[in-house]
Formats: structure tokens, sequence, C-alpha cells
């Protein structure tokens, strides 16, 4: 009894493992089903945007070489020297024309040569893009005198 139990059992393993393989076969030889879908296209203008010019703002300490300074804190500068003597000279050229020019001894030893001081950043950077219109000035920017 216990051998025919086996072998019915065995049997019906056998069975269940055959059509599990067929119904896998089938699996494999059925075809996904495939929708087509129309896709209308949409062609929008491009529009650029305008370009923002970074302003380019420095801090640093410097020591005044000047005397008479007016509570300043942002100066806009056209150029910049390892000698004294060299910034004191593109100074007083600057003077000549007219312009409000300062020496300002800066850190790594550096003299920066402003031309216009300002109280406010903003009345600065405004002054700043103003002057870069100019012949000669298209490379000054605004330096933040963090010595008062």
């Amino acid at each position: 009894m216990r051998q025919l139990f086996v072998l019915i059992l065995s049997i019906a393993l056998i069975g269940v493992t055959i059509s599990s393989c067929n119904n896998k076969k089938k699996s494999k030889k059925r075809t996904p089903k495939v929708q087509k879908v129309q896709v209308d296209t949409v062609v929008q203008p491009v529009v650029e945007e305008p370009v923002v010019e970074e302003t380019p703002v420095v801090e640093e300490e410097v020591e005044v070489i000047e005397e008479n300074t007016k509570p300043q804190k942002y100066f806009i500068v056209k150029e910049s020297f390892e000698s004294k003597k060299n910034a004191e000279a593109f100074s007083e050229k600057l003077k000549a024309e007219g312009y409000d020019s300062r020496v300002l001894l800066c850190p790594f030893d550096y003299y920066r040569v402003t031309y216009k001081g300002f109280t406010s950043k903003k009345e600065a950077l405004r002054v700043m893009r103003e002057d870069r219109q100019k012949e000669g000035f298209e490379d000054v920017w605004v330096y933040i005198y963090l010595g008062l």
C-alpha cells in the first residue's frame, strides 16, 4: 500500500511538472499587444533670456595712503599697482583729469587707484556700470573698503 501511494504521488508530481513546463513554453510564444499612439509635436519658439553680467566685487582690508579721506566704503578701481610710486603717479594723472582719485594699500602689497567713492553699494555699482560704457573704463570694478 505504501509503495502504491508513493507511485501515485510520483506520477502526480511528474504530471504537474510537465504541465507547468508546457505553460511556460506557451507564455514565451505570446506576443505582447502593441498599441499605436499618435503624438502631436508642438514647436515653440526659442526665447533667449538676456545675459546678466556678474559684477565683480572684492572685499579686502586696506590702509588709506592719502589723508583727508571721506567716510566712503565703496570705491571704483581703475588700476592696481605693485609700486606705490606708479600708483601715486597714475592717481595724479586721474586728478588732473578731474577725478577724485585715491590710492589704497591693500593686502599682498597692492596699491589700488580709485577715482570715485560712495557710501552706498547700490550707487557704486550703478555708476560702475555707467562708467564701463566709456572708452578706457571697460575693466573698472567696485572695491569694498573694510578698514573704516
